[in-house]
């Protein structure tokens, strides 16, 4: 798997810059002003990522548990993670959420950088 990180040392891209990005296969996120792109994920990463959703789904309320492609603003970014719980009071605009959501779980690819969005986040 391929992780590309865009951006140049010169400029950090901003949240109105990464909105404004057209659409492409896969999962972008922007993590301290840089773009992270990665490509669409494996079967065996669909298989976790399906296996945890379920559990989640079956522990918790319906309303606050998510799946892929549901992204939280973070710290000027934004992060999507394969799973997350949503707080029972997370904050919202009228497009997105705001702020780390309470349980955000990412199943690893080979090269992914872990540490980035952890600390991204907090």
């Amino acid at each position: 798997m391929y992780i590309e990180k865009v951006a140049t040392t010169n400029h950090r891209m901003s949240f109105v810059e990464f909105e404004q990005l057209p659409e492409q296969p896969g999962k972008q996120e922007l993590i301290n002003g840089e773009l992270i792109a990665t490509p669409p994920p494996e079967n065996k990463h669909s298989v976790v990522s399906k296996r945890l959703f379920r559990i989640l789904l079956n522990s918790l309320p319906e309303e606050r548990v998510w799946g892929d492609h549901t992204g939280y603003r973070v710290a000027g970014g934004w992060i999507e993670p394969d799973a997350s719980v949503s707080w029972p009071d997370q904050p919202h605009d009228n497009k997105y959420f705001l702020r780390a959501p309470m349980i955000a779980a990412e199943i690893l690819s080979p090269g992914e950088d872990i540490e980035g969005k952890a600390n991204a986040v907090l």
